[in-house]
């Protein structure tokens, strides 16, 4: 028989535990943000009709080369992370005040006055430069953003 009486080893506890940690990467919530926050699939197009002869100040997405969609929209999707997505739209947006108030109906209770104005740009090849264009065609080439959303729908 054995006799495990005169064994005198002390206890000794492993600073390491025995379960498996919890890989946050692989939850369904996290594959689903993922599919979310990527370009998979979506064709950033021109959204709006505007041409040189109409809205000139408004728009110039017929100055916008093929190439330069792609570049926005590659440059937007490249990091699958939402602030980093947020940080690029930021970057293209001018915010300020508007310029002029215009009064367009009596009833003041049915006019909208807002207090800000908001330029939307797009890159062009040589980076520095960014062309105005107007909300629609900022949203068709950059997609379906929750950031977007929020400043759009307030």
């Amino acid at each position: 028989m054995n006799d495990f009486d005169s064994l005198e080893e002390p206890v000794v506890l492993s600073p390491e535990r025995r379960k498996r940690g919890r890989c946050k990467e692989h939850h369904k919530r996290e594959i689903q943000k993922k599919i979310k926050y990527s370009g998979d699939g979506k064709v950033p197009r021109i959204g709006c009709i505007h041409t040189a002869g109409r809205n000139t100040a408004l728009c110039h997405a017929d100055q916008l080369t093929d190439a330069d969609i792609a570049t926005n929209a590659k440059k937007f999707y490249e990091t699958p992370s939402k602030v980093a997505q947020d940080q690029f739209i930021l970057n293209l947006l001018e915010v300020g005040e508007p310029h002029r108030r215009r009064k367009k109906v009596e009833n003041h209770d049915s006019q909208k006055t807002r207090n800000v104005e908001v330029k939307y740009t797009l890159l062009t090849e040589d980076h520095p430069r960014k062309v105005k264009v107007c909300k629609a065609t900022f949203i068709k080439v950059l997609g379906e953003h929750s950031l977007i959303s929020s400043l759009f729908f307030q």
